[in-house]
């Protein structure tokens, strides 16, 4: 390229490098301050949004809680109230076997009270027969 023109071309170039230099800066410098606001507004907003989050999860948990505590206790008074007519139950039916057997004992008793009866009044009978004889 001939010298006159490449002086030319080298101002141009100059030019463009010094205009471009300035705007690559102060767009660097612009977007470094908008950077770092945003950053700082978001950081801010990030912070809120994890203590709000972090409040309602407290919140919601002591509440599950607090309705497992409720829960527990009405199924705990519940088996007691089962538990105590399953032991009414058994202990009545215990008290209707012990009965049967007091009437068995009775039945029994009268039973063999007869039949000691009807071998005493045979053995008198067989002890006159055999007196007789």
């Amino acid at each position: 390229m001939e010298p006159q023109f490449q002086e030319i071309v080298d101002a141009i170039n100059k030019g463009l490098d010094e205009r471009f230099g300035t705007f690559e800066e102060k767009t660097d410098e612009r977007f470094g301050t908008f950077e770092k606001k945003t950053d700082e507004r978001f950081g801010t907003f990030e912070k809120k949004i994890i203590k709000d989050i972090d409040e309602h999860v407290a919140e919601q948990l002591g509440k599950a809680v607090d309705e497992l505590k409720h829960q527990a206790k009405l199924n705990a008074e519940e088996m007691r109230s089962q538990v105590k007519k399953l032991a009414d139950g058994y202990g009545m039916n215990l008290d209707r076997i012990e009965r049967e057997l007091k009437d068995l004992n009775s039945k029994f008793d009268t039973k063999f009270g007869e039949h000691d009866r009807i071998f005493t009044n045979h053995n008198q009978r067989i002890t006159v027969l055999e007196k007789q004889q």
